[in-house]
């Protein structure tokens, strides 16, 4: 895909996901990070992108969009789908892959700029899921070969319907896949100050040379659109109903 010479000049990126969206490109210099809270990658496949996006978000406001779903779905939902339902993994994977690859494809029409589909990032093993007796070690299996997949074939239907696809994972993984304890926060993200090889991923991918700027600040202080009001609102009330358990006060 061309990268047209006023693309080359602006380098304005949205950058519309879940919480990795806010974890892995907060920085990059030139993006503009619209944090959705908790949303799936099968929310987005159901009910289409543009029902996410906040209502001052315009996508003609930016040069290139990378779109950042999904890790919600394979460490949570993908499995147990599967066992309801009494289907196979892949047989999940390529029903939500192929809903979701349609749902951000759709967007083209109004949009000219490119737009890429952010990989899953690796899993982290402490925060998986477990049955009841069921091993760590097959947990992590299950998931590197759920994202893998999920990725390969984001990667395949994204082609072919004419968007990117930002991959980084292998730079963030184990030799067994999962998430490398000193890239990851702590927990089931990548560490917001290790975003070097997602900067250089992306601008490979876009065609853009975009800034990697060092976070001076905590990672959760970093404005995302209008979810940073609502994130404010479930701090304050957070803190009210922790004044009310100790003093018996609102």
């Amino acid at each position: 895909m061309a990268v047209s010479s006023r693309l080359a000049s602006r380098k304005r990126i949205g950058v519309i996901g879940d919480s990795h969206s806010l974890f892995c490109f907060c920085e990059v210099a030139e993006a503009s990070i619209f944090w959705r809270g908790p949303i799936s990658m099968h929310r987005v496949g159901r009910d289409g992108l543009l029902s996410v996006l906040p209502p001052k978000c315009r996508l003609s406001d930016y040069d290139a969009l990378v779109i950042v779903f999904g890790e919600i779905d394979c460490r949570a939902h993908v499995p147990s789908i599967a066992t309801r339902k009494g289907l196979s993994l892949d047989a999940v994977i390529e029903d939500l892959a192929v809903r979701y690859v349609a749902a951000i494809a759709a967007v083209r029409g109004g949009f000219s700029g490119p737009i890429a589909i952010c990989c899953v990032i690796p899993p982290a093993g402490a925060t998986l899921p477990l049955e009841p007796g069921e091993d760590m070690a097959v947990a992590v299996r299950g998931q590197v070969y759920i994202r893998r997949l999920l990725n390969a074939r984001l990667r395949a239907l994204g082609g072919a319907a004419g968007l990117l696809f930002v991959d980084f994972y292998d730079a963030y993984a184990t030799a067994t896949g999962e998430l490398q304890p000193s890239l990851s926060d702590g927990a089931l993200h990548v560490s917001p100050k290790q975003t070097q090889a997602i900067v250089t991923a992306t601008a490979a991918t876009l065609g853009l040379a975009l800034t990697h700027k060092p976070i001076d600040r905590d990672v959760f202080l970093i404005p995302v659109g209008n979810y940073w009001r609502r994130r404010r609102q479930l701090v304050d009330v957070w803190f009210k109903a922790q004044l009310k358990r100790m003093t018996g006060r609102a």
